[in-house]
């Protein structure tokens, strides 16, 4: 991503409304469903492309956890954070044996590599058999704007091209749902007013704002937080069929 994008995300992770939203789904998501299919005791899990280790703190308290990511600067700030279990690795190529992990989790990993099947069948090779892969990606080709070229997405995905890929890897996909559902109606309009002014206006070049730099005020963020982390108690039972983002529930077979 660019350097922006890494300074914004590791001011707004602890505030901003989609960072604690998206949070608050994962970590229910894997507290309850995820873990108890795992057996519910200690999980070896990897955390793959994890950024500033915003997603560690509820990935932890279930077993050690490796945090991987290609920015050496992320994974300094992970140590300073207190979690010494880093490595520096490509998607694509992972420096750890067969069947080393119950659980593997990509959140808005897998695109920005390249050769997103590569790292599928990575993912596929570290789990052991019976592991889980847990990943969230953005949705919809046709939303593809400034802020994807920003953070060097080289797609976005729908939960039928994203398990294409997954199955094709060998997995078993357990459950493919997009999330953000409940403001995809307001969030829809918005981006495709986005995307039409920089067709009118293209942004310059070298223009590294993203749609964290958008200012939200704090009556709104707290009732935007309230909106999208509701849909965690709705997406432990249901998979939804729209929404700005995605996620899936993959198992290695055996």
């Amino acid at each position: 991503m660019e350097s922006v994008a890494y300074d914004q995300f590791l001011e707004l992770e602890n505030t901003h409304w989609w960072f604690l939203g998206r949070n608050a789904i994962f970590k229910h998501l894997v507290d309850r469903v995820i873990a108890p299919k795992l057996g519910g005791g200690l999980l070896r899990t990897l955390d793959l492309g994890c950024g500033m280790g915003g997603h560690l703190p509820f990935l932890t308290p279930h077993g050690p956890t490796v945090a991987v990511d290609m920015e050496p600067r992320c994974l300094r700030h992970c140590k300073d954070r207190g979690y010494p279990h880093v490595a520096a690795a490509d998607g694509t190529r992972l420096p750890f044996v067969d069947g080393a992990f119950d659980l593997v989790t990509a959140f808005d990993t897998f695109e920005h590599i390249p050769d997103d099947a590569a790292a599928a069948r990575e993912c596929l090779r570290v789990l052991r058999p019976g592991g889980r892969l847990f990943v969230s990606g953005p949705a919809y080709r046709f939303l593809y704007s400034h802020q994807d070229r920003v953070v060097h997405h080289h797609r976005r995905y729908t939960t039928g091209s994203f398990g294409r890929v997954l199955r094709d890897a060998g997995f078993e996909v357990e459950k493919a749902s997009y999330i953000n559902f409940l403001l995809f109606p307001l969030i829809l309009p918005a981006v495709l007013l986005l995307k039409l002014k920089e067709r009118l206006r293209p942004p310059a070049p070298d223009a590294a704002y993203s749609n964290a730099s958008v200012k939200v005020g704090r009556l709104a963020n707290r009732a935007l937080l309230g909106v999208f982390s509701f849909e965690r108690r709705i997406l432990a039972r249901v998979s939804v069929p729209c929404g700005h983002s995605l996620i899936l529930v993959a198992r290695k077979p055996g």
